[in-house]
């Protein structure tokens, strides 16, 4: 299990992470967190000792080498807070990249991965009668509003739940 307390904008894996994502997109700036607790129960945030003065903004994607950890929620001068994938109501589109290799890249099942304000997220929007087995990664889909590339590492799934009606 990864301890995101030692989460940082891409310092680990930076080879693996340039492989998924072109030359020069984004820019990738090292930040050590500074404060990895949140007094809330529900939220799930980080606090990192970079902001605005660096380029970092608000709403701009926190990596740790290839996996999408969260985004900036709020950047001042030389600090900023993340917001964790992990936090409650935290949404983004995602893809349950399964083992199977005669799977097509249109078939491959896409949900919306939401926080929990605990450790889990949950994917729904899943159709209940897909089969979806334990391990499975999931990765972040493709979607130009997103502002993220696809295929970083959300996850891995660790449960299987149908729900009515997701």
């Amino acid at each position: 299990e990864e301890d995101l307390t030692a989460v940082t904008i891409v310092v680990e894996g930076l080879a693996e992470f340039r492989k998924t994502v072109p030359q020069g997109r984004p820019l990738l700036i090292h930040a050590p967190v500074i404060l990895s607790q949140d007094p809330s129960v529900w939220r799930r945030m980080l606090t990192i000792a970079r902001g605005t003065d660096d380029g970092v903004a608000k709403d701009d994607a926190v990596l740790w080498g290839a996996h999408f950890v969260g985004r900036i929620a709020e950047a001042r001068a030389s600090v900023s807070q993340i917001r964790l994938m992990t936090d409650t109501g935290f949404r983004i589109a995602a893809v349950v990249a399964s083992a199977d290799a005669s799977r097509s890249p249109a078939d491959r099942l896409t949900g919306i991965l939401e926080g929990h304000g605990v450790d889990t997220c949950s994917l729904n929007w899943i159709p209940h009668d897909t089969r979806i087995e334990i391990g499975w990664p999931v990765v972040t889909a493709e979607d130009p509003l997103s502002n993220l590339p696809p295929s970083l590492i959300l996850g891995r799934i660790g449960d299987v739940e149908p729900q009515a009606g997701q």
